[in-house]
């Protein structure tokens, strides 16, 4: 993602785990997020050149079949990449 780029993305699951969206630098690059689902909840996983974290997004569970919307935007000089879920996932 390229800087002040968006992402968005839709998803409905009954799957407990799965790999949503994968983003990746060149081949010879570690870069890297994600978005997963891992237990039935979802998490973004990323490295940016040195230690590769994976954070859960919150504790609801999506693999309901439900839609879900999902909005990243970033980076920035003063964070990475935010993520903004929208109303529909009644956190």
């Amino acid at each position: 993602m390229r800087r002040g780029g968006s992402m968005m993305f839709r998803f409905r699951t009954q799957e407990p785990r799965g790999l949503l969206s994968l983003a990746q630098g060149g081949a010879q690059s570690p870069i890297f997020f994600a978005f997963e689902v891992f237990d039935g909840r979802l998490y973004f996983v990323y490295d940016f050149g040195s230690v590769t974290h994976r954070k859960p997004l919150f504790d609801r569970r999506v693999d309901n079949g439900e839609w879900h919307d999902v909005r990243t935007v970033g980076p920035q000089r003063s964070h990475p990449i935010l993520i903004l879920i929208p109303n529909n996932l009644n956190l």
